[in-house]
């Protein structure tokens, strides 16, 4: 009987302690300043950056949503220049959202945040996920540019 008890308690301890850990992350009054892009200034890239960076002090989570359009662009959708940068220890939600690689771009969408162009070293990261939800969708640039020369724009070939 005592050791029924003794069960019991530890499940309920476990149980109240994912709840006071998922409370802590979705109550705090700051949490949606640092998960959601919209809520950042600068260039589409630098916004959704950003809320990243934020997003691994503050709980790990960042959800990329519908772009709100606002003074700059009307567009509502995503509009990225560069790879978005992914951090360790973070969850990245793509959500019934479009982004878009510019066509200045010559980069991926997504990359971990420890490869970045000039840095000498790469530090190990872990516990990284991206998750798509609804209707994610990631799209390549309108007329891409060619790896070898910033000057040229690939053609689509049909063979």
């Amino acid at each position: 009987m005592k050791m029924f008890i003794v069960k019991s308690i530890e499940k309920v301890i476990s149980a109240a302690a994912v709840i006071m850990l998922f409370t802590s992350c979705v109550s705090r009054p700051d949490a949606a300043l640092f998960t959601d892009p919209n809520n950042y200034s600068g260039s589409d890239i630098e916004r959704i950056n950003a809320a990243l960076r934020d997003a691994q002090k503050y709980g790990g989570i960042c959800r990329i949503s519908r772009r709100r359009p606002d003074a700059v662009s009307n567009r509502e959708y995503w509009l990225i220049d560069s790879a978005i940068s992914v951090p360790g220890n973070t969850t990245l939600y793509i959500n019934n959202c479009k982004i878009k690689l510019s066509d200045l771009s010559r980069d991926n969408w997504i990359r971990s945040a420890n490869c970045q162009p000039g840095k000498s070293s790469v530090e190990l990261l872990t516990d990284i996920h991206i998750i798509g939800e609804g209707s994610a969708v990631l799209e390549g640039a309108d007329h891409p540019r060619s790896t070898g020369d910033s000057g040229k724009i690939l053609e689509n070939i049909i063979l």
